[in-house]
């Protein structure tokens, strides 16, 4: 939009990307660095696919559009897989939490992919109401500091540490509840909520603190915010 008109500038569809394939919905929010605006993409047909996409933001031009993977999923459920991913900027480099099954790091100039790493994916899912409640943790974007980047995937039951730089596993941890949002980072301790709430430390992955009772009836609601 203009500046200080609200007139459209550009506007651009995710159906015109790859036109002869199609099939393509935007994830999300775009990220916008510089004079660039990235955004993941998804599509289910022929299989689950994620990329993602970079446009020129004074015109809405295509730059690239990278795959980073495709995946399965339950065809009984794919009215279902709606999700709002998010990408992740850490010291120039952008990093995508696909949430199927993979997690990469991308030079945001070219695309090209830096690294990308696999983990387990929980495939055991055959409720209607247990798949549903999966796919509506978060949003739940990868989160980078100090040089490490943390992922909770909807689709693992584990927290990851990777080494931003290499995509080198640091740890792993599993919680005895869902989390729905990791909040940040600060004195060495990576804050992360859901049912309850947890101080973890970011050295090893070891549950410092936790507070809250798993007890549906006393849930908390929407993101924390650390101040000071």
């Amino acid at each position: 939009l203009a500046h200080g008109e609200g007139k459209p500038v550009w506007e651009t569809f995710a159906s015109t990307i790859e036109p002869e394939t199609g099939g393509w919905n935007f994830e999300g929010s775009p990220l916008v660095v510089g004079s660039r605006v990235y955004v993941g993409l998804r599509r289910s047909n022929p299989q689950p696919q994620s990329n993602v996409a970079c446009f020129d933001s004074l015109t809405g031009k295509l730059i690239w559009n990278r795959k980073l993977c495709v995946g399965q999923t339950n065809p009984n459920f794919t009215e279902l897989d709606i999700n709002q991913h998010l990408l992740t900027w850490g010291e120039g480099t952008l990093y995508y939490a696909t949430h199927m099954g993979a997690v990469a790091a991308l030079d945001p100039r070219a695309g090209t992919i830096k690294w990308i790493v696999s983990y387990p994916r929980v495939e055991d899912t055959k409720l209607r109401h247990e798949f549903a409640a999966r796919l509506q943790r978060g949003p739940l974007p990868a989160m980078f500091a100090d040089g490490t980047l943390y992922v909770a995937p909807i689709d693992s039951d584990e927290l990851l540490a990777f080494d931003a730089e290499t995509g080198l596993l640091k740890w792993k941890r599993s919680f005895n509840s869902s989390i729905q949002a990791l909040l940040g980072v600060s004195r060495g301790i990576l804050f992360a909520s859901g049912a309850e709430l947890w101080g973890v430390a970011t050295d090893t992955g070891q549950i410092l603190w936790k507070i809250g009772d798993p007890d549906p009836e006393s849930h908390g609601f929407g993101r924390g915010l650390i101040v000071e």
